[in-house]
C-alpha cells in the first residue's frame, strides 16, 4: 500500500487514511519509516490535526487479534467511541457500520455505538453499499467509500 500513498502524496498535501483487513505496508521497519514521511498520516485509534482538520481513524476491521489488521470487538468498539465523543470532523474507519436499509450491510455494533454518540463525519469502506451517502436520525453523515477515493479541497 505504501506505493498507492506516496502517488497520492505526490499530487496533494497530505494523505490521511487507515489500514484495510488485507492491507500490508511491508516489514515493521519499512511501515514504521513510511509512517514518518512527511505528508502520510495513517491513523489507528488516534486523531490529528491535518490541513486545519481533526481527522481520526481506526485501521482494520473487529476481528481475532492474532490476525493482520484485526481488532478484538470490545477494543475497536472502546476506540471508536472515544473518537465520536471528540468530535473530530471526520473519522475514518475501514469497516463501517450498518444501516436500516438491508442493502447496507456492515457491523451492527459500529451502527449503535454512532448512533448513540453525538454527530459526526465518518468514511468507511470495506462493505460495497449502492449508495454512497447516508445520516443518521441523530445527524451523523456515513459516506460510504468502498471502491472510492474522497478528495477534500480546503478553498481557504
Amino acid at each position: 500500500m505504501r506505493h498507492v500513498w506516496r502517488a497520492f502524496n505526490e499530487h496533494f498535501a497530505f494523505v490521511a487514511g487507515v489500514a484495510g483487513n488485507h492491507d500490508s505496508f511491508g516489514t515493521p521497519d519499512e511501515f514504521a519509516a513510511f509512517q514518518r514521511e512527511a505528508g502520510i498520516h495513517f491513523l489507528n485509534g488516534n486523531i490529528r490535526k491535518i490541513g486545519g482538520m481533526e481527522v481520526g481513524g481506526i485501521s482494520g476491521v473487529i476481528g481475532q487479534p492474532g490476525k493482520p489488521n484485526r481488532v478484538a470487538e470490545k477494543d475497536f468498539l472502546a476506540q471508536l467511541k472515544r473518537l465520536a465523543l471528540k468530535q473530530p470532523d471526520l473519522i475514518l474507519l475501514h469497516e463501517g457500520p450498518s444501516h436500516y436499509a438491508p442493502s447496507l450491510t456492515g457491523n451492527e455494533q459500529v451502527r449503535e455505538v454512532l448512533a448513540t454518540s453525538p454527530k459526526n463525519t465518518v468514511c468507511c469502506g470495506h462493505r460495497h453499499w449502492p449508495i454512497t451517502l447516508v445520516e443518521t436520525p441523530k445527524g451523523t453523515q456515513i459516506i460510504n467509500l468502498d471502491a472510492k477515493c474522497l478528495i477534500l479541497v480546503n478553498e481557504r
